[in-house]
């Protein structure tokens, strides 16, 4: 895999429709081609890994590339605290908290990225997945080892997907946030923006793209 993928490289690839949605998110080690998340109705994803992994730019490609796929889709963030989202371009709005029963009432295809999601304790997002409102996917991004000690939170409605990416992840305890195991590589380190992809049950080595 290389380093360094730039979000151009794939942004055309992915695809928004009432069935699903493809949003890639980089480069896979399997054909060297884009990879991405696929999810159908009511299904949303988790990133996760250390500060400095990679989480935020992941949403921010996430947002380049919906923006891309369907120029009609509404993209809200949440952001406990100062993130790089706040200055993305492709961000219809950033909402507090309380506005979230309000996104229920959106017409059309709405993305709704949470940032620093271990820092929002608030049972109103669980409530909005739960109900698996059509043209709704949720994406948030976290610490995998914040979000493993918190029981009974939101974040654990959206895993249950079992999608998402795990950057620079802890191989033995971080599968566990999607109920499966993630391969085991010997001591080459993970660069910031590389991780495991999860999706439709498989696992892939992945380098993220970034502009």
């Amino acid at each position: 895999l290389p380093s360094e993928v730039c979000v151009a490289d794939f942004v055309t690839s992915g695809h928004v429709s009432a069935e699903e949605w493809f949003l890639p998110i980089g480069i896979g080690d399997k054909t060297l081609s884009p990879v991405g998340l696929l999810l159908r109705e009511g299904e949303h994803a988790l990133v996760t890994g250390p500060a400095r992994s990679g989480k935020s730019t992941a949403l921010a490609t996430l947002a380049a590339v919906a923006r891309n796929a369907a120029s009609q889709v509404r993209i809200s963030a949440i952001l406990p605290r100062t993130s790089p989202l706040a200055e993305s371009s492709d961000i219809d709005s950033v909402i507090e908290l309380e506005a979230v029963p309000d996104l229920a009432e959106v017409d059309g295809p709405h993305l709704l990225l949470v940032d620093d999601a271990e820092l929002i304790e608030d049972a109103l997002l669980g409530r909005l997945i739960r109900e698996r409102r059509p043209g709704i996917r949720v994406i948030a991004a976290g610490s995998a080892v914040a979000l493993r000690s918190l029981y009974g939170h939101w974040t654990q409605d959206v895993r249950r997907s079992r999608a998402g990416c795990a950057l620079r992840p802890n191989v033995v305890a971080d599968g566990d946030l999607w109920q499966t195991s993630l391969p085991r590589r010997g001591s080459e380190p993970f660069p910031a923006g590389r991780g495991y992809l999860l999706c439709d049950g498989e696992v892939e080595l992945v380098q993220l793209g970034r502009h």
